[in-house]
């Protein structure tokens, strides 16, 4: 049998004294490991840049697109104070990119950022990240960035992208015609507000930082798909299950109940044929989606009411 070690947690202020004196210079000479816990490369790093009568932790800019990023550091709960001083620094700075780096995260100031990400432009990205450091036995220490809060759609991908092919463009297009023929009709009682991207998914928020509504296409496989994602959460997908019959009740249609392969996440979707050059059918197929998907919004809502009030 193999001898494995554990997994031990550090004291963030065994390693890092003092936030502005210790842990912000150590974040600016290994940047590149945030950047690439979520998905970007920066350039231009700068430390405590004067704005008004405050200083931002961190400065930046996204090398692909110029973007400008702002980091605020704060090694320990999230408060009022430090959401205010994010928000102060992103209108000075115009920043599009905005990272919130903590210890420890409250439940309303996690709801703060997602809300934030709900209903700002695309264009605009927060980020919720929690700092934690590890090691095994009398090993070094080592810092792992875990992101609690990211944009839905995250990397974005442009609209208008050149690499942009034509399956792509027929999810685009199949994305645009069934917001719009949402809006026409009253088969969804929430509304489907982000923007449309040449992706072959499309979420939708349902009041909760572990799952969303996923919509899904495959040209290749001529199915569509829709239901429930839940991301690092196998408690909330083993409570729904032990709830299968009153979730099926909802439905009333044949669930699929899968883990991703190789990630923390799992589905629970129904499939459909898609056949994405026929005019005929269009009408049907959003009908179809519109109904799988507010069906699966009212089961989820009736259960996650339970798993919070126990969790």
């Amino acid at each position: 049998m193999t001898d494995l070690a554990t997994l031990e947690s550090v004291s963030l202020r065994d390693i890092w004294k003092d936030e502005a004196q210790d842990f912000t210079p150590w974040l600016e000479k290994n940047i590149h490991l945030l950047f690439e816990e979520i998905g970007i490369s920066g350039e231009n790093i700068e430390r405590e840049k004067y704005t008004g009568r405050l200083y931002v932790d961190i400065t930046a800019k996204e090398s692909d697109t110029g973007k400008k990023i702002i980091i605020e550091n704060q090694l320990n709960r999230t408060d009022h104070d430090h959401l205010g001083k994010l928000l102060t620094y992103a209108s000075r700075f115009d920043a599009s990119i905005i990272i919130w780096i903590v210890s420890e995260i409250t439940e309303e100031h996690q709801r703060a950022i997602e809300w934030f990400n709900d209903h700002m432009d695309d264009e605009i990205a927060f980020f919720l990240i929690k700092i934690e450091v590890y090691c095994i036995e009398d090993s070094k220490r080592a810092p792992k960035f875990n992101v609690i809060v990211e944009p839905k759609f995250w990397p974005p991908i442009p609209e208008e992208s050149p690499a942009a092919t034509d399956t792509q463009l027929k999810y685009l297009d199949f994305w645009n015609e069934l917001k719009d023929y949402a809006s026409h009709s009253d088969i969804i009682n929430f509304s489907l507000r982000h923007k449309s991207k040449p992706q072959s998914w499309f979420d939708v928020s349902i009041g909760s930082s572990e799952a969303c509504i996923r919509m899904s296409l495959s040209a290749q496989k001529n199915r569509m798909s829709g239901g429930i994602i839940i991301h690092n959460s196998n408690n909330l997908f083993e409570f729904l299950r032990e709830h299968k019959d009153t979730f099926e009740k909802y439905v009333d249609d044949k669930i699929q109940w899968l883990l991703l392969e190789g990630k923390q996440s799992f589905k629970i979707l129904c499939t459909h044929e898609w056949y994405p050059d026929n005019e005929d059918l269009k009408q049907k197929y959003y009908e179809w989606m519109l109904q799988l998907i507010q069906k699966f919004y009212n089961a989820f809502k009736q259960i996650y009411k339970e798993y919070k009030s126990k969790t």
